[in-house]
């Protein structure tokens, strides 16, 4: 039973992870295994990637929309996304930066960067009629055990936590840079002195309205951050968002390790202090 009344969005696209430094790599099967695992939940969902993908068994809707290398070429900002990973400056900023994946892989960013996209164009169409809209990552269940995001995605405590656009915070203690941008850079976008928390990309949404605008100010600010030079993830971008608009931004502080897990067991639970 699906009582959250929501309707889960997700991508898997083999981007060649699998070619990174060993400290950053990982097989295409990683995200496809667990995937398969994530579709076992009776909660509608919405998958961008190969056409061809299994689906296994549920009593809930599922609808593909194809998506490939082709389509991250599409992403609006992908030219600007490539100058910048390629940049010898941008590169330096973090010692492990340049071997990762948002600066080895030209897809990374534009994938990461789409999930909003995505989740704003599930949301207007709503094609099986749910309240809430959220976005969740392909390989969630690495870190969350499938038993806790089946009873959070299938009980009623999520409700309470998608009356505006949820994200998932985690204490971020900031000295250089946050993903690749640059820590001052964003405290000063984002209206606080230092940054002090940043916000997870693999769980987040909320009403249709509130994803709308949720994404119209992204992309607003996502423009704006890259015409500067500056480039993080989806998370970087997600974290100003957060400060900059509390009234449309509900946060949720997971536990210091920065893994979502406490708030999944928060909502198979019953619900969760914020």
């Amino acid at each position: 039973m699906n009582a959250a009344d929501v309707t889960c969005v997700t991508a898997a696209i083999d981007i060649g992870r699998v070619l990174l430094a060993k400290s950053f790599a990982r097989p295409f099967s990683f995200y496809r295994d667990r995937l398969e695992q994530l579709l076992s939940l009776d909660v509608p969902m919405v998958i961008h990637g190969d056409p061809g993908l299994p689906l296994p068994p549920s009593r809930a809707p599922r609808q593909i929309v194809p998506a490939d290398h082709k389509t991250l070429d599409g992403f609006r900002h992908f030219g600007r996304v490539q100058s910048i990973r390629r940049d010898p400056a941008w590169r330096a900023g973090a010692p492990w930066l340049a071997e990762s994946p948002q600066a080895a892989l030209k897809h990374y960013n534009p994938l990461v960067m789409s999930k909003l996209d995505w989740l704003a164009e599930t949301a207007a169409a709503n094609p099986f009629g749910t309240r809430a809209f959220v976005w969740i990552d392909a390989g969630i269940t690495s870190t969350v055990p499938l038993e806790l995001v089946r009873a959070a995605l299938e009980g009623e405590a999520l409700n309470a936590y998608l009356k505006r656009f949820l994200v998932l915070c985690y204490p971020y203690a900031a000295d250089r840079e946050v993903h690749g941008f640059d820590h001052r850079e964003m405290a000063r976008l984002s209206g606080v002195a230092r940054i002090e928390w940043v916000a997870r990309g693999g769980f987040f949404g909320g009403e249709a309205a509130h994803v709308r605008e949720a994404a119209r100010i992204y992309h607003a600010m996502l423009d704006h951050t890259l015409s500067a030079g500056l480039m993080g993830t989806e998370e970087s971008v997600l974290t100003i968002l957060a400060h900059l608009h509390p009234g449309l931004f509900q946060r949720y502080r997971v536990d210091d390790s920065g893994l979502v897990t406490s708030f999944f067991a928060a909502m198979a639970s019953g619900g969760g202090v914020t």
